[in-house]
């Protein structure tokens, strides 16, 4: 029954990333002993990126960095990505910065567990999490925007000049998208309904035959899609201000305006 307090104290080159077990946050863990014992852990990380001329990021840690995209595969495996290679993974009890193996900015993350993940951004970089290591896949020939897959045999990437990619589980292959447009967002309920949004107005649609162009019935850029079954698309977007933003549903390909700004 005895009350104990525990403070973390870092030393230099990392910082106190957070409690885990019986306590949680980042100011002291008081407890109280019992006969049975608790578990706590106490995470240090390492000191937040620093530039090439020595510049490095104090406040706030973990990390300044913009981000640019979220992913979870559950409560205790969530990824955000970002400015300046920003990797950080949430365990369910905080944020942890990783050692990125780029400095590129990334735009995008997806995975199918917490041993299978993907990050893609800018300068074609591709980079793949098996749950202990990071590796890098030969850039591609265009800045990278989204990824999305329904399995870790099928992986898709997409970005700028209507660049669009697929890993089959051991090869990274180039599709055929039929556009020059940036392409900015990929969702898809399996591997045969998979849909691709970009600017212009463009909407890809995969069968798991063919890649096929919707008419989305818009010029605009379309910046989102979420998909729970070939008939039940949704797409969001916007353009300049004088049309302002919208969401679309797509039926059976066909597509209803449900929301004009």
């Amino acid at each position: 029954g005895q009350t104990v307090t525990l403070t973390a104290r870092a030393q230099p080159g990392s910082f106190f990333a957070g409690w885990s077990g019986a306590c949680s946050g980042t100011a002291s863990c008081t407890l109280t002993t019992t006969r049975g014992g608790q578990r706590v852990v106490a995470a240090f990380a390492p000191t937040e990126l620093c530039s090439a001329g020595g510049f490095c990021w104090q406040n706030p840690l973990p990390t300044g960095d913009s981000l640019m995209q979220v992913f979870g595969t559950s409560r205790n495996d969530v990824w955000a990505v970002g400015a300046s290679g920003t990797i950080l993974h949430w365990n369910g009890a905080f944020f942890a910065p990783l050692r990125s193996p780029t400095r590129s900015r990334l735009r995008g993350v997806w995975a199918s567990s917490a041993e299978d993940v993907w990050f893609v951004g800018d300068n074609g970089t591709i980079v793949h999490f098996d749950g202990g290591t990071f590796s890098s896949l030969p850039a591609a020939a265009v800045d990278l925007r989204a990824v999305w897959g329904s399995g870790p045999t099928d992986v898709w990437m997409a970005g700028e000049r209507g660049g669009l990619l697929h890993w089959d589980g051991s090869t990274l292959g180039s599709a055929q998208t039929g556009t020059s447009q940036r392409l900015s967002a990929i969702g898809g309920s399996s591997a045969r309904d998979i849909w691709v949004v970009g600017d212009g107005g463009t909407v890809l649609h995969w069968n798991g035959q063919t890649l096929e162009a919707q008419a989305s019935g818009t010029t605009d850029s379309l910046y989102a899609v979420a998909a729970r079954s070939p008939q039940d698309a949704w797409i969001a977007g916007g353009g300049e201000a004088a049309t302002g933003a919208g969401v679309a549903h797509g039926e059976d390909c066909a597509r209803t305006d449900t929301r004009a700004l």
